[in-house]
């Protein structure tokens, strides 16, 4: 097992990035209406959610909730929605945390569909919906960020930022929550903490012992689609992974995979004028669109 160094250390005043796994998203507007929560310490909150109790939302939620249990057993079981708009699903051990971002009666394919935005479709008999993964514990995040020094900005598609006060920029971070999160043994009662592991990975763990996965992920995958057609010098298509990867697929079908850093870092004179560079091998760098820092990532054959 990794050993694990407190956040604090690792960040200082540096800036921190939450990015969500991306995926296909439907075309249609929402349905309902959103919630919208009021400012809170240590956060930025911009993220607008379908509030599931509104209009015609709890019926087209019944088709979510068969699909839920056809693809993770008969024992899902839906938990609610939280006052940041969060939606959570029992799977008997874990739980599911997430954003729905938009509902609508247009059908897609059924199951979940994965493409290259930063959101994951879900199709069902009724109707279709935009979800991305959302941090369970939101007031603990938001607490233990402002006790940091840090700000935590939630972007429409709850892609989050973490920014020091001063705004110096000197580091970014770029993460994503998992999906699923570990349930604390009954009567846990602690402090928040951020750890991240000799291997990059961070965890974040709530008061109450709930423990949810941090992925190093892409911040813009726009731009990385661009960048596989030049780099890798192929036509084809990008997927995002549930675990913060890029599969590129090129027009005869290999697959290559890209793993991102877990930072984003300033852009030397050197490369001002490039969109992708590597630095080494099976490395490489391309220009986000996020202050136009550059981010890594391997190329891991697939």
């Amino acid at each position: 097992m990794s050993t694990y160094r407190s956040i604090h250390k690792q960040l200082g005043n540096a800036l921190f990035a939450c990015a969500l796994v991306t995926a296909v998203s439907a075309s249609a507007q929402s349905t309902g209406s959103s919630t919208v929560l009021p400012p809170v310490p240590g956060t930025v909150y911009l993220t607008s959610t379908v509030d599931l109790s509104a209009g015609q939302n709890p019926s087209l939620f019944k088709c979510f909730m068969a699909t839920a249990q056809t693809t993770f057993g008969a024992n899902a079981t839906y938990l609610g929605q939280t006052s940041y708009g969060a939606a959570r699903i029992s799977l008997g051990g874990n739980i599911l945390s997430f954003y729905p971002l938009k509902a609508s009666t247009n059908l897609t394919a059924l199951g979940i569909n994965q493409g290259m935005y930063n959101t994951q479709n879900v199709g069902t008999s009724c109707a279709n919906f935009d979800i991305a993964p959302a941090l369970y514990s939101f007031s603990d995040f938001a607490s233990l960020m402002a006790s940091m020094g840090l700000i935590a900005t939630f972007d429409a598609n709850g892609l989050i930022t973490i920014t020091s006060n001063d705004n110096s920029y000197k580091v970014v971070y770029v993460v994503r929550p998992d999906y699923l999160v570990t349930p604390g043994a009954p009567g846990t009662l602690g402090a928040p903490t951020m750890i991240q592991g000799t291997d990059g990975t961070y965890r974040f763990t709530d008061s109450a012992g709930n423990t949810q996965i941090l992925r190093p992920a892409f911040v813009d995958p726009i731009a990385l689609t661009t960048l596989d057609l030049l780099a890798l010098s192929s036509l084809g298509s990008t997927t995002v992974q549930l675990d913060g990867s890029v599969v590129f697929t090129d027009m005869f079908g290999k697959r290559t995979v890209l793993k991102p850093d877990p930072t984003l870092t300033p852009i030397a004179a050197v490369n001002a004028n490039k969109l992708w560079w590597q630095d080494s091998t099976n490395h490489f760098f391309y220009r986000s669109s996020y202050l136009s820092m550059g981010q890594g990532f391997t190329v891991v054959a697939q």
